[in-house]
């Protein structure tokens, strides 16, 4: 084997590829992180387990899955890579099987993702939140889990420790509409100065490609709000949802859509479709029909337009093709690995009605802010452009397959250059584990330093330049854009 040097693996300088770039993490990030911490505009944090504080039984709870009812935290980034290297899901997710067999057997092939993100994650989790600088196998797995068993009941050890350690100091969930929000009511945190906002995500009231189960939210929805079961109804349904997370700090809607909807329908057509599927128990629609695209176009205008009222952002994530594994959807449910991204979608010819609408420009309108996550890099032309021609479109950080060094870096580069880096919509990690926070936002920073220090070495910008960039893409932008500061 080759005498290679070891020591080099995520050390203070890990990512860090030239010297400028070294001085801006040091002087920049570092400091910012400690002083005025960090925020987090999409998360799909359990905040019932943030206040409930309970501590993590054990190391594979913690990092890998937990199926406590109650939160049903799964980093669907391992359990699907461990999967395609022998590790069954069946078997992680099989209650007859102890935590302890798991973690061995994930620690047995983790040697095999070395390069994956998830590979880097899983260990900056081991060294910044335990201390553990023992590479992942089969060899050191007994240790770390015996390691990680006696800290993880520390107090510091459990979800508001491990924000606190972390230094954040707002953290947004993702939300049903029907959601009960009663633990964003109680302020039952250690440390007051952590925000836990909810986020409004409608996509169960949109997609009525789901056939009968939109059609029981859509009931249940109309039902618990007291509303008619007609799309008049629905749309105040929602609204009255929509006031209620208001009440409750809400910022925010999120919307997973397969394409970015958003065409011009009539409310006749969007009402003559309403009727037509609303008691058809057991049809279904295709995804891609001129139905579902004109029908949530439609939701999407309605819901855009409570949010341009209060001020809110508009999130939409584009191009995940879910739940393409039929066997997984059906065994294990969904995000849990069966999800792939796409060319093939539509953007411009859907967004452009509502982008026209609500983030023209226009003088003497209050423009919508629009944040954009595409999960296919090959869209990344689109939406800068986009957030070129439309002032309030804003375009958001690479999303899931894509939030590792290599593509963060590739869109950074080709963001700073055709659009602008006040133009940023922040680091989100979109994460589903307390543990990984952090690390997800610290591998997002030494990426930004690198294309920012590589543009100083290169002289096209300055060194005060440099520093303003890496302060508002790490930290400034988002707080900023979603009036988490003032």
């Amino acid at each position: 084997m080759l005498k290679l040097d070891s020591t080099l693996f995520l050390n203070d300088d890990w990512g860090l590829e030239n010297e400028a770039a070294k001085v801006l993490y040091r002087g920049v990030v570092e400091p910012l992180r400690g002083t005025i911490g960090l925020t987090d505009a999409h998360t799909h944090l359990s905040v019932e387990q943030i206040v409930s504080d309970e501590p993590f039984p054990n190391i594979f709870r913690a990092m890998v899955l937990d199926t406590d009812p109650r939160w049903a935290n799964r980093d669907h980034y391992i359990t699907q890579m461990v999967a395609k290297r022998g590790v069954p899901l069946s078997m992680l997710v099989d209650d007859q099987i102890g935590d302890h067999t798991k973690w061995l057997h994930i620690a047995r092939v983790f040697p095999e993702l070395a390069g994956n993100h998830v590979y880097t994650w899983a260990h900056l989790e081991l060294r910044r939140v335990f201390g553990i600088n023992d590479i992942i196998s089969e060899e050191t797995a007994d240790r770390i889990w015996d390691a990680t068993y006696q800290r993880l009941g520390d107090k510091d050890m459990r979800p508001q420790g491990l924000l606190k350690k972390f230094n954040f100091k707002v953290i947004c969930t993702t939300d049903d509409p029907l959601d009960d929000l009663r633990y964003h009511e109680r302020p039952k945190v250690e440390f007051p100065e952590l925000k836990i906002l909810p986020t409004f995500r409608p996509d169960k009231a949109m997609n009525i490609f789901k056939g009968d189960e939109w059609r029981s939210y859509v009931k249940e929805l109309c039902e618990k709000t007291g509303n008619t079961l007609s799309l008049d109804g629905l749309v105040k349904a929602l609204r009255q949802r929509h006031d209620y997370f208001a009440k409750h700090g809400c910022v925010a809607s999120d919307h997973g859509l397969f394409e970015p909807y958003g065409l011009d329908t009539k409310e006749t057509d969007a009402e003559e479709m309403f009727n037509r599927y609303i008691n058809t128990q057991g049809s279904t629609v295709s995804a891609d029909s001129p139905d579902v695209k004109k029908f949530i176009s439609y939701m999407m205008h309605r819901v855009c337009e409570m949010n341009q009222e209060k001020g809110w952002v508009t999130q939409i994530h584009v191009g995940a093709g879910r739940n393409v594994n039929p066997y997984i959807l059906e065994e294990f449910g969904p995000d849990s690995g069966g999800d792939v991204s796409t060319q093939n979608i539509e953007i411009v010819g859907n967004i452009v009605p509502l982008l026209g609408r609500f983030c023209s420009g226009r003088p003497g309108q209050h423009d919508l802010t629009v944040v954009l996550y595409s999960l296919d890099p090959t869209h990344y032309p689109t939406i800068a452009t986009l957030s070129r021609a439309f002032p309030s479109v804003r375009w958001g950080v690479p999303w899931w397959f894509n939030d590792q060094k290599f593509t963060i870096e590739e869109q950074l580069g080709y963001m700073l250059q055709v659009d602008a880096y006040s133009n940023s919509a922040g680091m989100v990690f979109d994460g589903r584990t307390l543990i990984s926070g952090g690390p997800r936002h610290e591998l997002y920073a030494r990426a930004v330093c690198n294309v920012v220090g590589r543009m100083y070495h290169e002289g096209m910008i300055t060194g005060n330049d440099a520093e303003r960039m890496v302060q508002a893409l790490c930290f400034y932008n988002q707080a900023k854009l979603f009036g988490f500061t003032k």
